[in-house]
C-alpha cells in the first residue's frame, strides 16, 4: 500500500514537473546499453565525410567489424543528432593524438560531473524529437547557400 501511494505521489509531482520526470529517465538510462533503432544515426556521416576516405572507416570494414551492432548498444544518446554525432565519431580517425586526447578529456568532463552532464541534458532535450533528426540537413543547406 505504501509503495502504491509513493508510486501516485510521483506521477502526480511528474505531471506537474515534467523537467521533474525527465531528469529521472536521463537519471535512469545513465551507464545503461542503448536500444535505440539507429534511424539516421548515419545521415550526418553521409553529409560531412568528403572525398578523403583515409580518415574513415570504409563501409565494408564497418560492417565486417559488426560495429552497426556496437553501435547500437554503445548508442545511449536522449536525441538523434547525439546518435547522429556518435556515428560520425566512431567512423572518423582522429586527426592526431592531441585531438584523440582532448575528446577523451572531454568525455571524463562528462562522465564525472553529473551536475554539467545532466544540465546539458535537459537543455538538449527539445531536440529529442523525431522531426530533430534532419536538422543537419537544414544547418549543411543554408551553410552553402550563404
Amino acid at each position: 500500500m505504501l509503495a502504491g501511494l509513493k508510486a501516485g505521489l510521483v506521477q502526480s509531482l511528474d505531471a506537474f514537473a515534467p523537467r521533474r520526470r525527465l531528469l529521472r529517465e536521463i537519471r535512469a538510462a545513465w551507464g545503461k546499453a542503448g536500444d535505440k533503432d539507429g534511424w539516421l544515426a548515419e545521415r550526418y556521416f553521409e553529409l560531412t565525410c568528403g572525398a578523403d576516405h583515409r580518415v574513415h572507416v570504409d563501409d565494408r570494414t564497418w560492417s565486417d567489424l559488426e560495429f552497426p551492432r556496437i553501435f547500437k548498444i554503445l548508442d545511449s544518446t536522449r536525441t538523434r543528432l547525439g546518435s547522429q554525432h556518435l556515428f560520425r565519431q566512431l567512423r572518423t580517425f582522429p586527426g592526431d593524438a592531441q585531438q584523440a586526447r582532448d575528446v577523451q578529456q572531454a568525455c571524463e568532463v562528462l562522465r564525472s560531473d553529473q551536475q554539467l552532464r545532466e544540465s546539458i541534458q535537459l537543455a538538449l532535450a527539445t531536440l529529442s524529437a523525431d522531426s530533430a533528426a534532419t536538422i543537419i540537413e537544414n544547418i549543411l543547406q543554408l551553410r552553402s547557400q550563404g
